[in-house]
């Protein structure tokens, strides 16, 4: 999951790409929001985290909960964990777009020595320069479903037509979280309008 590799305990070294090997955020960005609303904009809502060995060696450990150790011993055994002696190389083994990745290597590099950034990242370490290079593959999930029942008036469940299905009422998360958080996800943000929801449905069946 995006948070797994936030900025809140530790600066990414990396970079992110999408599968034609492009750069789509400021992998440094605090805000969780605009990470996810980036991640949603790419190709199978999914991207890799590249980096070199030097920033292998030198980085904190970068999967929450593992040692350096146990990230690169992953290289030899998990499918989507990709190593290799160029950046060609790795783009032929992740599936990324060639062209696209060394690009976005050779951008960030510049980057890197000018000490500024095209996206805006402020933390820039060092360049990805020193192979083998790594790449892992990250897909983006949704812990809920954004759909659900459509409900009227009292929390009646409505059928095709809009007219309200007999002694048929629904609350709490089967109701969507589109409806309550758009296209953002805010952890705890379904039980608030479960309990109220709740609430108003035990007063609309008493009546």
């Amino acid at each position: 999951a995006w948070a797994d590799v936030g900025v809140t305990d530790r600066l990414p070294w990396e970079i992110y790409v999408n599968s034609r090997g492009a750069r789509f955020v400021a992998e440094d960005t605090p805000s969780i929001h605009t990470r996810e609303t980036a991640l949603l904009a790419q190709p199978d809502c999914r991207f890799w985290i590249v980096f070199d060995e030097s920033i292998a060696r030198k980085s904190p450990p970068l999967v929450v909960g593992w040692s350096a150790a146990k990230t690169m011993a992953a290289f030899a055994t998990q499918p989507t964990f990709h190593r290799a002696g160029s950046a060609d190389a790795l783009a032929a083994k992740a599936g990324i777009e060639r062209s696209g990745l060394t690009a976005s290597i050779s951008d960030y590099n510049s980057a890197v020595a000018a000490g500024h950034d095209a996206l805006g990242r402020r933390f820039l370490p060092e360049p990805i320069a020193h192979p083998p290079f790594y790449a892992i593959r990250c897909q983006g999930t949704s812990a809920g479903s954004c759909a659900g029942i459509a409900v009227g008036k009292g929390l009646r469940v409505i059928d095709a037509e809009n007219e309200p299905i007999p002694n048929l009422f629904a609350a709490g998360e089967i109701l969507g979280s589109g409806q309550l958080m758009g296209q953002a996800f805010c952890g705890g943000m379904m039980v608030t309008p479960a309990l109220t929801f709740g609430r108003i449905l035990g007063q609309e069946i008493l009546q």
